[in-house]
């Protein structure tokens, strides 16, 4: 699924090296995606079909992939400002985090549902928060806008710091952003950063984090004791040091 959204992101780079699709051309790159796809899912079924579990696991593993695909339809469409909020946590979709930690817990014997919602909804709150720091690193790495690859600029991607815009910013500020975001032009670029930078949103992010951690930390501390604690903080303090979507 990551090779086929750098082709929605036309992104130019992942993981520091060139994205797959612009090696191997798109057509290919779609063909392996669908290789990838369907291995992963006959692994699958050759290593786990005999757990007792298998069928909540394979539901677990359908709930990341079919959202996943479908939300690709939604992160090409084009949202009013006002309505970016709504969409953000829809564009990207069923966190892949949640299915590998409940499968572990269905696979070590934690099969009861209230516990089981209760790690999923920790995990997705994860992965929302991971997803918002890797918006957030647009504006505060050391490179220059000019080296940087803006797409969720000039694609109009819904963004955490889009969201801040429509919820914080002024009227002309608003108005300056709407005429600009979507634009791959240097300039519509910078009076978007501009727009940022006023309103002070990597203080506003830092702030934002403390918040997240000191909640997720509480949580942590009322998990069920079924549950090891140690992984759920290790998991929190990964996202807080932006390792999820680097």
């Amino acid at each position: 699924m990551l090779i086929v959204d750098d082709i929605v992101d036309e992104s130019e780079t992942r993981y520091n090296k060139t994205v797959w699709y612009r090696k191997v051309g798109i057509k290919q790159t779609i063909i392996d995606s669908i290789i990838f796809e369907t291995g992963a899912s006959y692994l699958f079924l050759k290593y786990f079909s005999d757990h007792k579990h298998f069928v909540h696991m394979q539901k677990e593993l359908l709930h990341n992939f079919s959202p996943a695909n479908t939300s690709q339809i939604l992160e090409i469409e084009n949202y009013e400002l006002e309505n970016f909020e709504e969409y953000e946590n829809l564009v990207k979709s069923y966190p892949f985090l949640v299915h590998g930690v409940t499968s572990v817990m269905y696979m070590v014997g934690i099969d009861d549902p209230e516990v089981q919602a209760l790690v999923k909804k920790f995990c997705i709150d994860v992965c929302i928060f991971g997803k918002r720091y890797d918006d957030i690193t647009a504006i505060v790495e050391t490179v220059s806008f000019a080296e940087k690859d803006n797409t969720d600029i000039y694609c109009s991607k819904t963004t955490w710091m889009a969201i801040q815009v429509a919820n914080m910013g002024t009227p002309q500020q608003k108005k300056r952003f709407k005429e600009h975001y979507g634009s791959a032009d240097p300039k519509s670029i910078s009076i978007i950063f501009d727009i940022y930078n006023e309103l002070k949103l990597v203080e506003h992010f830092d702030r934002y984090m403390m918040e997240y951690y000191d909640d997720m930390y509480t949580r942590i501390q009322n998990l069920p004791p079924l549950l090891p604690k140690e992984f759920f903080q290790n998991m929190v303090d990964l996202s807080v040091s932006n390792k999820f979507y680097a």
